[in-house]
């Protein structure tokens, strides 16, 4: 599995990298309709302050910028706007989050498909973690500065 960072600072933050070397996050904020651009920012800087934090996410915001979609798998959302970006944090690895996706949010509750793939890349990421198949990479396609 490939990473790559999106914001380190106390807290690693990290998407991952497809065999095709795009990352789903990167590309989808990159190539998102402008009208969404105010969320975009606010979603970007909610990253920033979540790698700033010495406490971490969970503890640091209130329930309208982050909280559990899954509380048996762990899994949290960032919320901006309309948009949403699933995470959990690294079960092997101190101060790490991973980011599984971003998408639209067009419901009231999270789509259970949403979740249902951030838990199955947890599954993946943990897999790969334990066959010490983690490879931190510094660019990844779709990459948004």
């Amino acid at each position: 599995m490939r990473l790559v960072p999106i914001r380190i600072n106390r807290w690693g933050i990290y998407t991952v990298c497809d065999k095709y070397g795009k990352s789903q996050i990167l590309t989808f904020l990159s190539e998102l309709n402008p009208k969404y651009s105010g969320s975009r920012d606010r979603l970007l800087s909610i990253i920033e302050m979540a790698s700033e934090d010495s406490l971490g996410p969970t503890k640091q915001f209130n329930d309208n910028i982050s909280h559990s979609v899954d509380k048996k798998n762990k899994i949290y959302e960032f919320i901006a706007g309309k948009l949403r970006l699933l995470w959990f944090y690294s079960p092997v690895k101190n101060q790490v989050i991973i980011c599984s996706h971003v998408f639209l949010k067009k419901s009231q509750n999270t789509p259970k498909r949403e979740i249902k793939r951030a838990v199955n890349l947890k599954k993946s990421y943990l897999q790969a973690a334990e066959k010490n198949q983690i490879d931190i990479i510094q660019d990844c396609e779709g990459k948004h500065g």
